[in-house]
Parts: C-alpha cells; sequence; structure tokens
C-alpha cells in the first residue's frame, strides 16, 4: 500500500489525503448528528477548505456518507483476512467474524455506528446496495450457508434474519451502555454475546 502511494504524484497524493481528511471529519459528524444532522459547511470548516471542495472530492451528501460506509467495510475485512483461516469451519470462521466486528465495536465506536446505521436510515437501502461495500455481510451470509451444507446449522433457518441478527446481538449503543455502565470487560462482552448468538438464552436441560 504505501508502494502505491509512493508512486503518485504530489497532486494525487494531496487530493487523497485530503479526501481521508474529509471522510474522517464527516464520519465523526454523521455518527454524532446524524445524516440530516449534519451540515456540509461544519464540514468543509474543520477540515479548512470551502463547501464546493467537498463536492470535487463527493458530487453528493450520500455519496460521501456511502465512502465512508466502504471504508469501514474495508478496515473491517483488512482485519478479518488476518485472523481467518482456510481450515477453520464455519462456525469456528463466524466466531472469528463475531469477535472481530465486537472489538472493532469498541475501538472504532463512530465508525461503527455510521456503517450500521445511518446509511440505511438516512437515504434509504437503495443506495446501500448500490453504492455501499456489503463485502462483511456476504461473508456472514456465505458463511452460515457453508454450515447449513454441512449440518452445522438448522437448514429451516433463513440466512438473511440469520445475518442480521448477527450484527444486530450487541449494537454500538448496548456494548457501550454495558462498557460505561455495567463495567463489563470487553471480553465479558463478546463471550456473553457469542452464547446468546450461538447457544440462545435457555439454560440447557438434561
Amino acid at each position: 500500500m504505501r508502494g502505491d502511494t509512493e508512486k503518485l504524484s504530489f497532486k494525487q497524493r494531496q487530493i487523497l489525503e485530503r479526501e481521508e481528511q474529509i471522510l474522517n471529519v464527516a464520519r465523526r459528524m454523521f455518527a454524532e448528528k446524524g445524516f440530516y444532522g449534519t451540515n456540509l459547511n461544519d464540514v468543509a470548516a474543520e477540515v479548512g477548505i470551502a463547501r464546493g471542495t467537498i463536492y470535487l472530492h463527493f458530487p453528493t451528501k450520500e455519496q460521501l456518507l456511502a465512502a465512508i460506509i466502504r471504508k469501514a467495510d474495508e478496515q473491517l475485512m483488512a482485519r478479518l483476512s488476518g485472523v481467518i483461516k482456510p481450515q477453520d469451519d464455519p462456525l469456528t470462521k463466524l466466531e472469528k467474524i463475531f469477535r472481530q466486528y465486537l472489538q472493532t465495536c469498541h475501538e472504532y465506536e463512530d465508525l461503527i455506528r455510521v456503517m450500521s446505521h445511518e446509511l440505511r436510515r438516512a437515504v434509504g437501502s437503495r443506495l446501500y446496495e448500490e453504492k455501499g461495500n456489503k463485502s462483511v455481510t456476504v461473508l456472514v451470509e456465505n458463511t452460515i450457508n457453508e454450515a447449513k451444507a454441512k449440518g452445522l446449522v438448522d437448514p429451516e433457518i433463513d440466512t438473511t434474519i440469520a445475518s442480521r441478527a448477527f450484527f444486530s446481538v450487541v449494537t454500538v449503543e448496548t456494548f457501550k451502555e454495558a462498557r460505561e455502565d455495567k463495567n463489563l470487560s470487553v471480553e465479558k462482552i463478546i463471550e456473553s454475546a457469542l452464547k446468546i448468538y450461538f447457544q440462545g438464552i435457555a439454560s440447557r436441560r438434561e
């Protein structure tokens, strides 16, 4: 990645750096104020550019938000590529994805908040389908289907519902509340969420 950047001209590097600044500021504001509550004049002012300059990089506010979603997805996928092994069985893969997702919720709260909520809520699922990179969602759905094929997951369970539940067991808000109000450790939250998703909440009966 660094080698690719070094091959760019000074002007190209400036453009990429400016886009990175815009994305970082907009990401935080979208997370704090929501899509409609964020004013691009404020984004431009904090970056130190004119509002019109934002449109040179991102023609619409929706495309700016979609770019943030794609970047969030790419960062999570990069983390997953470092922990998932080819020999892992489907349930092991799902557990690793789950752990990395929740760990990312903890480390990058604003990024995950935008990734999880703002795009679909603010501009609708159509833009998400067209602009958002859904590679993490696709990975989860494919892994669930793989687990079904191997008899590790009930084949009667709908894959889409199982995938949505996967990302909904612990939201950013729930994670934050558990950490701040309940004083639970990150590992305790992750372990509890894993048990809920993979085992359910009912006590095991002999």
